[in-house]
């Protein structure tokens, strides 16, 4: 029988973004983001929002739901077999079927090439309004044939959904450019900055 994934508690998440406080001179734009994941962490783990259950109903098709962003936690299949990984992605959707969720985690990338690709994928959205019907018009292809969007190599994953331990918090394109610069990344395996020098050798 599959050992069922390990949960990771809101206690957990807030003391992981806890011990990344942002130091009393840090840029404005980070403690603001700091505290705005803060107040969001409830609706990661509480039980009012979408489940991973109801992820595959809601908003219609797929292809409505993909060029989103999303953060949730993730305890992959095989953990102690790989190098590292997230286990907070921060993830823009390309697709998925009935098994794996597609999309580009961002917290692969130092907080400044973060920045360069979204500037880039800002170029292709659907609308310019930034609200709930705002999402980028990218696929895979799109990113592969394109040079500007070479931050992207690293960043591509493939999430199993049964794996996702969370709820899958949806975040508003008015909050984009915060949650970019949210320290969140929580790698198991390596350092930030190890993981971050890999994913710069592989653009």
């Amino acid at each position: 029988m599959a050992k069922k994934p390990s949960p990771i508690s809101r206690i957990t998440s807030l003391a992981l973004l806890d011990n990344k406080r942002p130091s009393q001179g840090a840029d404005p734009q980070q403690k603001s983001s700091w505290q705005w994941y803060r107040d969001k962490v409830g609706e990661l783990f509480g039980k009012s929002k979408v489940g991973i259950k109801e992820f595959g109903e809601m908003e219609g098709p797929a292809t409505r739901k993909s060029g989103k962003m999303y953060m949730f936690a993730y305890s992959p299949k095989g953990k102690n077999t790989l190098p590292y990984y997230d286990r907070l992605p921060l993830v823009i959707t390309l697709g998925w079927d009935r098994k794996y969720i597609h999309g580009l985690n961002l917290h692969y990338l130092p907080h400044v090439a973060r920045q360069q690709l979204l500037i880039r994928l800002l170029d292709i959205t659907n609308n310019d309004r930034y609200d709930e019907t705002t999402r980028f018009k990218v696929t895979y292809d799109i990113l592969i044939r394109g040079r500007r969007f070479k931050w992207f190599k690293p960043c591509y994953k493939r999430y199993l959904r049964k794996r996702v331990v969370s709820n899958m918090l949806f975040i508003n394109p008015s909050d984009w450019t915060t949650a970019i610069y949210l320290p969140t990344e929580s790698f198991v395996g390596a350092s930030d900055t190890k993981v971050w020098v890999d994913s710069i050798n592989k653009i």
